[in-house]
């Protein structure tokens, strides 16, 4: 069909340049997929398709925030919501509910526990499985950060359940490497393993960069855990490449922060320091406020073992500075320590 005659029937032109952006997104070109949806939204608007609008600026606020472009993301996701609500369409306001409680995860806030918990009410009623697991696994990272290792692992359970009911590997494959990582934090690191390599072949077959870095990340740091260390650099550094070529900045982050706790563990503090540079640095650049301060109170901790004793009082007092409450709060005890 000739683009003149695509660009005169708007649900079309708009589905046509949604679709290239899944594409972009998949294929790690981020703001290629950006600028698509932000045409699509626009084509939509002016043919006031106002329901259909609001689920392309949803999934245009996901894309931002996975671009770390975290305030435009924040404004468009709360938007998205609003027209959702008003349009009924209430697979709109999840997408955009989801993308507002991962930035809140990102930023560690306080009430993301609850958000959590509220959202996957929401979308076990009326949500689709990709919905109802996007929210659990979103969940479980609220658990995690809470420390409530015990119902994170229920949770996970449960979304690598639903995951399972359904075709898609890709699901597969990302409910796999979460409940991996929880058991992982929980002590069961050879089991963690298992499921974190299967977690990879499986995303691997589904062509899924994103799920295998994830995967490839757990492995990582489960291998650490458990002492085989050279394995688990060469693993994370992995992660690292692959996060960065496909554009998930916050991935890369992850496996700089588990690379620098995996070197801290063995005593190799320059290397440690190296890693958590690293990670501040890329979560910086993607909005991750709160990985960004637990990076830069690690970095003292190593700056403190190799004797540069004002380099790590200087770390720890710039830490309020990222608004994370818990790790500024950690922060003033470790400055009491020195």
């Amino acid at each position: 069909v000739p683009s003149d005659v695509i660009a005169q029937q708007p649900a079309v032109h708009a589905a046509r340049l949604e679709a290239f952006a899944v594409l972009s997104r998949h294929a790690g070109n981020l703001p290629t997929a950006i600028g698509a949806l932000q045409q699509a939204e626009r084509v939509r608007i002016e043919a006031r398709q106002f329901a259909d609008s609001a689920r392309t600026t949803a999934l245009l606020a996901e894309v931002l925030c996975g671009a770390g472009q975290i305030e435009e993301a924040a404004q468009l996701a709360e938007r998205a919501a609003q027209a959702g609500r008003r349009a009924g369409r209430i697979e709109v306001v999840i997408t955009a509910e989801l993308t507002r409680l991962q930035i809140s995860l990102r930023q560690n806030k306080a009430d993301s526990l609850d958000k959590a918990a509220q959202l996957a009410e929401l979308s076990e009623h009326h949500g689709s499985l990709s919905q109802q697991v996007a929210v659990l696994d979103a969940w479980v990272g609220a658990l995690l950060q809470a420390a409530d290792h015990e119902r994170a692992l229920a949770i996970a359970e449960r979304c690598r359940e639903i995951a399972q009911s359904q075709p898609l590997l890709r699901l597969r494959a990302r409910s796999d490497a979460r409940l991996a990582q929880v058991l992982a934090v929980s002590g069961q690191a050879n089991e963690a393993v298992l499921m974190a390599q299967q977690a990879a072949a499986t995303a691997s077959s589904a062509e899924d960069d994103v799920g295998r870095c994830r995967a490839l990340i757990v492995i990582g740091a489960a291998l650490a855990g458990v002492g085989r260390h050279d394995e688990a650099a060469l693993s994370l550094n992995h992660a690292m490449s692959e996060a960065m070529a496909c554009g998930q900045k916050g991935l890369a982050a992850e496996a700089a922060w588990e690379l620098g706790n995996g070197r801290l563990r063995i005593g190799r503090h320059r290397e440690a320091s190296h890693a958590f540079s690293q990670a501040q640095n890329i979560a910086q650049q993607c909005g991750a406020q709160s990985l960004a301060a637990r990076s830069l109170r690690a970095n003292a901790a190593c700056s403190k073992a190799l004797g540069r004793l004002d380099d790590a009082v200087q770390a720890l007092s710039v830490v309020q500075a990222f608004g994370d409450d818990v790790e500024t709060a950690m922060s003033v005890v470790d400055r009491a320590r020195i």
